[in-house]
This record gives C-alpha cells, structure tokens and sequence, in this order.
C-alpha cells in the first residue's frame, strides 16, 4: 500500500519504481526475521518470502537480488551463517525470478492463481531440499501450517490487494486523461467559433476591396478592418497555443489579477458561446507561484 501511495502521489518516483519496490519489500522483510514464529527448538520460522517472493514476481531479478542479499545479510546478523538458508533462497530467487516476466504479463485473476501455487510449489520444493540437505530438519504439523498452507493464502492477498491499487491508479489516471482532453476539446470549439468571426469579416472587407471605383481612403480602412482582424485571430490562437504547449517552469512572483484576467480572456469564447455574460473586478495582488516560460523566450 505505501509503494502505490508512494508511486501515486510522488510523479518524480515513477522512474526509480524499482528501487521503490525493493525499499518497500525489504523492511517487511527485516520485520519478519526481527520478530520470528518460534515453531519448536530447532525450528524458528518467519515470512520473509512473501515479500521476496512478491519483490521478484513485480520488480524481476534485478529487485529479486537486492532483497536476496538483504536477506542473507540481516539472516547471518540475526541466526549466523548457514549454508541451507543460502541454497534455499537461491532456488527461491532463481525460479521466482525466471517466472517475474510471465507473471508481469498475466491479467488479475491469472496473477492470483500464480502466484498461489509458486509459492506452493517453492513451499514443498524447498521443504524437500531441507530434509536431503539437514539430518536436523523436521517436517512438523506447525510446519506445515505456517510454511505450506498459510503462504499461500497470505500472497493470495497480497497480490489482489497490489492488483486492485494498480487497477484504481490506472483508472484514475485515464479519467484525468479524459478530462483534460474535453476540456481540450471545449475550448477548440469556442475557438473557431471566436476565430470564424473575425474571418468572417476579413471575406466580407476582401470581397468588397474587389468593388470598382473604390477610393483610396476608402480602401485603406477597408485594408486597416482586415488587419485588425487578422490580429484578433492570431492573438485568439497565440492565447490556445500557450495554453496547450508545453513549457518550462519558474518559481516567482505572480500577479493574480494579470493571471485570472488571462483565464477570463480564454474562457470569453466559450461563455459568449453558452450565451454567459462575465463581468470582473480584479485588485491588483501578487504571490509566489510557478509560471510557464516559452523554450524560445529570451
């Protein structure tokens, strides 16, 4: 939950997404070694690898090592060094990581029941490998529960929980997508219906220059209306563009009037079109605030 709350809200993290899932499954991790299921007195036992197995299934074998040493490092400094923990963790990582790419491109239901029977399978698999490898190790009923049964059901969990998040943050964003395209798109609508005007009038004063006998101060004025149009298209265009291009950012001074006069002038189009009439009283005010520079400004 802290990684998609994380992810969702820190824009700037989605580049590092798996250095953030290795930070958000290693301390799990430690947690589970810190504080142990003591099954009998040869038998301590954690679930630490749910969260390694969840960190390689999401962030493949590149996240998969970093928590495989950060298992091994804080195993040794908790219980010391023991070769079986090495071996066992190694087959974890190997198979859990060669599945992470086929697992990534599974729908929900798919990603569930996967993830279910690998860590079934790694349970049973790595339970096998114990008793060949240990004269010590003992399959117990309490092993049993808390190593065969209980992961499962545990991981099963996790990975709808992950799923679900994922699906809401996606859909989040595409709502916002589509918002900003329909506002877009009201704006392109009030814009050449603002811009038709003046063009409009530029046809009628260019049909009328064609008239014979025409004065010359006559044409001039004619010529001046053209002109003064034309600019109040392009400045009509000029305000859409600025609005829609991307560009660089600046912290500064803002003067609010200036700024909500701008909006004012971009939303008169699309008023005048709904048939609202707006009317302002800005007093001069100034904050701090991010404004966009053009990346042709001097």
């Amino acid at each position: 939950m802290i990684y998609f709350i994380l992810l969702d809200h820190g824009k700037r993290l989605s580049q590092y997404v798996r250095t953030l899932i290795t930070a958000c499954m290693s301390i799990p991790i430690i947690l589970c070694m810190k504080f142990p299921i003591y099954i009998d007195e040869y038998c301590v036992h954690d679930l630490r690898q749910i969260p390694f197995i969840i960190g390689t299934l999401y962030g493949g074998w590149p996240v998969g090592a970093a928590l495989l040493v950060i298992i091994l490092i804080f195993r040794f400094a908790f219980y010391g060094f023991n070769l079986l923990t090495v071996i066992v963790y190694i087959v974890i990582f190997i198979i859990t990581a060669l599945f992470s790419s086929k697992f990534n491109s599974f729908n929900r239901k798919n990603k569930l029941n996967s993830s279910i029977l690998l860590i079934l399978f790694l349970g049973i698999l790595t339970s096998f490998i114990s008793l060949v490898m240990s004269d010590y190790f003992q399959i117990t009923e309490a092993y049993v529960f808390y190593f065969i049964i209980l992961p499962p059901f545990i991981i099963g969990l996790a990975v709808y929980i992950m799923e679900i998040l994922k699906d809401a943050i996606l859909i989040r964003t595409q709502m916002i997508r589509l918002e900003k395209m329909e506002v877009v798109s009201q704006l392109a609508a009030s814009i050449s219906h603002e811009v038709r005007n003046p063009l409009t009038v530029v046809k009628g004063f260019v049909q009328l220059l064609k008239t014979p006998d025409l004065t010359q101060e006559v044409k001039e004025q004619y010529i001046e209306h053209v002109v003064r149009e034309l600019n109040s298209a392009e400045s009509i265009i000029s305000e859409y563009l600025a609005f829609a291009k991307p560009a660089l950012e600046k912290v500064d001074s803002i003067s609010i009037n200036r700024e909500i006069g701008y909006v004012i002038e971009m939303i008169k189009p699309l008023a005048s079109m709904n048939l609202v009439t707006i009317s302002e009283q800005l007093a001069p005010a100034l904050t701090r605030g991010i404004f966009n520079i053009s990346s042709n400004a001097s």
